[in-house]
C-alpha cells in the first residue's frame, strides 16, 4: 500500500501546514530573472490604448527597476553563456540596485525587449508559496523524502505567458475582451480542453452553468429640466451631473416627469404611496441603518414610479455606481425595468426644492440593456488525497467588458493552470494529503456570481469537507506589492482557521526574508461566498487600482502615488506588453 504524506493536513480545530522549500531553486528562478531586468528597456510607448502618461514622469525613467530594489532580488554573477542564453546578442550592462528608491535606468537598447515581471512575481513571490502550500513531496512508495530541486526547476515561467498569450488572443477575437458570452465561452473553452486532454487521469473535469444578468450601456443618457416652464430649460451633462447606474433598467425615454422626493432614504414602503406615474428622487443613505439602493429602487417599480433617482450624500464627491441588484442574484431573481439614475449631491438637492416647490418637470433618455446569460464554472476535481478534507484553490476567468483582464485576472487562472500541470508532470511521485480542487470562477465582475451559485448549489455534506479555500485574484500587477489577505477579517466561526491560512504564508515570506503587507478580506473577490457560507479562506495578490504610497515605495520598490495595476479595469492590460509572443525573444527557463 502506497503511503502518502500529510502535507498539509488541515483541519477546522487544528491547522498545520509545512513548507519546505530549496534555497537553490529560489536562486536559480531569481538569477534568470534578474537577467532579464537587466535586458529591460524603455517600453512604455508601446501600451497602446494605456499609454505611458497614465504611468507618471517617474516610472518613464525607470520601468526596469518597477518592483524590486537592492533588499527584493540576491545578489549575484551570472556567466557570460547563461546570459547568452537569455538575452539578445548585444546583452547590457548590470544594472545597479543601490537604492531601495530606483529612480532612473540606463537606456541601452533602440528597440523594445520583451521582459517579464508577471515571471518575476507570480513565479517566486508568489507562484512557489501556493504550490508549496498545497503540495507534498514524500516518495509514496518508501516514505523517503525527496529532493525539491526537481519540483522547483519544474515552475517554468514560460507556460504562464503561453497561457497568457492565448488569452490574449482570445480577447482580441471578441472585441478586446473576455467578459460573460464568447470571450469568457472561449476562455473556459481553452481552460476546460487543456483539462481534458493533460488532466484527465488526475482530476474530474466539471462544467457547472448558470445564468448570469449583464447590464450594459447601448449609447449616450440625457437629462433636462425645466424649472419655469419652458423659461428654465438646464441640459445636464453625463458623466459629470448624472450617470445610469449599473442594472438601473432598460432603456427608456421619458418627457415631462414630475419629480417627488421619498423621505428617509426609500426605507419605509409607505412612503411610495404618491409615486405612481411620477418620478422618485431618493437621498443616498448612509450608516447602518440605511437599506439597499435596489430596494429602494425596486419598492419604486412596485409602486408604478417611471424612474428612479438617487442623489448623493453632501460627502461624497463621486457619482454613485452601486449595482441596482439583489447582491447575491440568481436565477429567478426580479431585476430592474424603469430607469435608474445617479445625480449628485447639489442637482439632487435642486430637484427636491423644485420638487416641494412643485415646479421642475424631467425629460430623461437611457440606453441601457440587461440580458440573461447561460455561463458556467470549470471545475478540476482532484482524484487524490483526503476526500473528507479538501482544499479548493480558485481563481477568477473572466475580464470586465472594458478589455482583456490579463492581470485581473488571467494571472490568476494561468497559475492555477500550472499548478495542476505541475502535479501532473510529477504524478505518481507527489501526492497530496488533502484532495484538492481546482475552480475558474465565472461572472466574478459582476458581483462574484460564479463562486456564489457554486457555494450557494453545494450539498452540506460536501461543503463540510471543504476545509480551506484559498482565493488567487491579481498575481501580476506591474507596480505591484505581495498581499496577504487578512484572517482576522472572516466572521467568527471560521476566523481562527482563516488566520491560521494567512500565517502559513507569513511564515514562507519571513523565512525567505521577503517583504509584503496584510491586507483586508472583506469583499471584492471570490473568497466572500466561501466566507459567508461558513468555509474558512485566505490567499494572495498584488494589487489593484489602488496608490502605492511613498512608504511602500522605499520598501518594495516601484513607483509612489500611481496604482498598483495602472490599467485596472482599462481596456489594455499592462502585461500585454510582456506576453506579445511569449516575449518573442524565447526567454525561458532552461531545462537542468
Amino acid at each position: 500500500m502506497k503511503k502518502m504524506c500529510s502535507l498539509p493536513v488541515v483541519k477546522l480545530e487544528v491547522f498545520e501546514i509545512s513548507f519546505f522549500f530549496s534555497f537553490y531553486g529560489v536562486l536559480y528562478l531569481h538569477k534568470v530573472i534578474k537577467s532579464v531586468f537587466d535586458a529591460l528597456p524603455h517600453f512604455l510607448p508601446s501600451f497602446g490604448t494605456c499609454d505611458a502618461r497614465d504611468f507618471g514622469i517617474e516610472q518613464q525613467k525607470s520601468v526596469a527597476l518597477m518592483w524590486f530594489s537592492s533588499n527584493n532580488l540576491p545578489t549575484w554573477q551570472m556567466s557570460s553563456s547563461e546570459r547568452a542564453s537569455l538575452l539578445r546578442p548585444q546583452g547590457l550592462e548590470d544594472l545597479r540596485k543601490t537604492s531601495p528608491a530606483p529612480r532612473s535606468m540606463k537606456q541601452r537598447l533602440s528597440d523594445p525587449a520583451w521582459a517579464w515581471p508577471l515571471a518575476t512575481l507570480g513565479f517566486v513571490a508568489v507562484f512557489v508559496p501556493i504550490v508549496l502550500l498545497i503540495l507534498a513531496v514524500e516518495d509514496p512508495d518508501v516514505g523517503r523524502s525527496l529532493s525539491h530541486d526537481s519540483l522547483l526547476r519544474s515552475l517554468y515561467p514560460r507556460n504562464i505567458l503561453t497561457h497568457l498569450s492565448a488569452l490574449d488572443e482570445i480577447a482580441k477575437e471578441h472585441n478586446g475582451t473576455r467578459s460573460i458570452g464568447e470571450g469568457y465561452n472561449a476562455s473556459a473553452k481553452y481552460v476546460a480542453d487543456l483539462l481534458y486532454t493533460k488532466l484527465a487521469r488526475w482530476c474530474d473535469v466539471q462544467l457547472q452553468p448558470f445564468v448570469a444578468p449583464v447590464w450594459e450601456r447601448t449609447g449616450p443618457a440625457n437629462l433636462t429640466v425645466d424649472y419655469a416652464e419652458g423659461k428654465w430649460r438646464v441640459e445636464y451633462q453625463e458623466g459629470v451631473d448624472f450617470a445610469p447606474m449599473r442594472y438601473g433598467g432598460q432603456s427608456a425615454v421619458l418627457a415631462d416627469q414630475q419629480v417627488l422626493e421619498i423621505p428617509d432614504h426609500g426605507c419605509n414602503v409607505s412612503d411610495f404611496a404618491d409615486v405612481v406615474g411620477k418620478i422618485a428622487l431618493i437621498r443616498e443613505g448612509l450608516g447602518a441603518g440605511a437599506c439597499e439602493l435596489w430596494e429602494a429602487a425596486w419598492t419604486a417599480e412596485q409602486h408604478n414610479a417611471t424612474a428612479v433617482i438617487f442623489y448623493n450624500s453632501p460627502k461624497r464627491r463621486s457619482l454613485l455606481f452601486n449595482r441596482i441588484r439583489i447582491v447575491a442574484w440568481k436565477e429567478g431573481d426580479p431585476l430592474m425595468t424603469i430607469p435608474v439614475i445617479a445625480v449628485t449631491a447639489s442637482l439632487g438637492q435642486t430637484l427636491a426644492l423644485a420638487s416641494a416647490a412643485g415646479i421642475g418637470r424631467v425629460d430623461l433618455s437611457t440606453n441601457t440593456a440587461i440580458t440573461l446569460h447561460t455561463t458556467h464554472n470549470v471545475l478540476c476535481v482532484g482524484k487524490h488525497g483526503d476526500d473528507d478534507n479538501r482544499i479548493l484553490v480558485g481563481a477568477h476567468l473572466d475580464s470586465v467588458p472594458a478589455g482583456p483582464g490579463l492581470v485581473d485576472n488571467a494571472s490568476g487562472s494561468a497559475t492555477l493552470l500550472e499548478i495542476l500541470l505541475l502535479l501532473e508532470r510529477h504524478h505518481p511521485r507527489f501526492y497530496t494529503h488533502n484532495k484538492l480542487v481546482f475552480a475558474w470562477w465565472g461572472a466574478e465582475e459582476v458581483g462574484l456570481l460564479g463562486s456564489r451559485h457554486y457555494v450557494r448549489t453545494l450539498p452540506k455534506k460536501e461543503k463540510r469537507k471543504i476545509v480551506a479555500s484559498l482565493n488567487f485574484d491579481m498575481l501580476a500587477s506591474p507596480n505591484g506589492i505581495p498581499f496577504i489577505h487578512n484572517g482576522t477579517d472572516a466572521p467568527s466561526v471560521v476566523r481562527q482557521a482563516s488566520v491560521q491560512l494567512q500565517h502559513a504564508f507569513e511564515q514562507y515570506y519571513n523565512r525567505k526574508k521577503r517583504d509584503y503587507e496584510i491586507t483586508d478580506m472583506t469583499a471584492g473577490s471570490d473568497f466572500l461566498p466561501f466566507l459567508e457560507g461558513g468555509i474558512p479562506s485566505g490567499g494572495i495578490l498584488t494589487g489593484a487600482g489602488e496608490f502605492k504610497t511613498e512608504e511602500q515605495r522605499h520598501i518594495f520598490g516601484g513607483f509612489a502615488n500611481t496604482p498598483m495595476d495602472p490599467c485596472y479595469h482599462r481596456s489594455r492590460s499592462f502585461v500585454l506588453t510582456f506576453v506579445c509572443l511569449i516575449i518573442t525573444r524565447s526567454i525561458a527557463l532552461p531545462a537542468r
